[in-house]
């Protein structure tokens, strides 16, 4: 991915991220794409394409997690929960939830994690809600799901639909 070496070269700057946030964003769209008109056209492996482009994103959240050299107004370390994300709902759909463990404990260690936008945060904390429930943590997947809930966007019905499919039976399991 000749992108990520321009990334990469520049080491003091973080002007590229907003073109990082593009490409990976259409990088995955395009990767999920390809999977449906594969699985319909009964060639390749399930996921197979999905997996390629988890690589290419890992290898983009490896350079943002590693920029130490650059202040931090222009570390490319913004640049690590959008990637998260991005990499979650390739883990969810493919069912390789264990690859999540080490986005969670990169960004619950990075000391911008309270500082990312409102929107990649609550992305971020269904994500990490859902995988939680998933490994029967439920006092935590509650937390997480609440919090998203709570700090969705008000128009955002759909999403809200989505959280409170996993935040409502969480929450029965825990009055139980």
């Amino acid at each position: 991915m000749s992108f990520l070496r321009a990334f990469q070269s520049h080491k003091e700057e973080n002007w590229a991220l907003p073109v990082m946030f593009s490409v990976t964003l259409d990088l995955r769209i395009f990767a999920n794409n390809a999977e449906q008109q594969l699985q319909k056209k009964g060639k390749g492996q399930p996921g197979e394409m999905l997996e390629k482009a988890a690589e290419q994103l890992m290898s983009c959240f490896r350079v943002c997690a590693s920029d130490n050299r650059a202040g931090i107004e222009d570390s490319k370390k913004w640049g690590m929960m959008f990637l998260s994300n991005q990499l979650f709902k390739i883990y969810f759909k493919i069912n390789k939830l264990h690859l999540c463990k080490p986005l969670i404990r990169a960004i619950d260690s990075s000391n911008l994690k309270n500082d990312y936008s409102p929107a990649q945060k609550v992305t971020y904390k269904y994500y990490v809600g859902r995988k939680a429930m998933f490994d029967s943590d439920f006092k935590p997947a509650e937390e997480f799901l609440s919090y998203a809930f709570h700090h969705c966007h008000g128009s955002s019905q759909k999403n809200k639909r989505m959280i409170l499919i996993y935040l409502l039976p969480v929450k029965m399991l825990l009055v139980s």
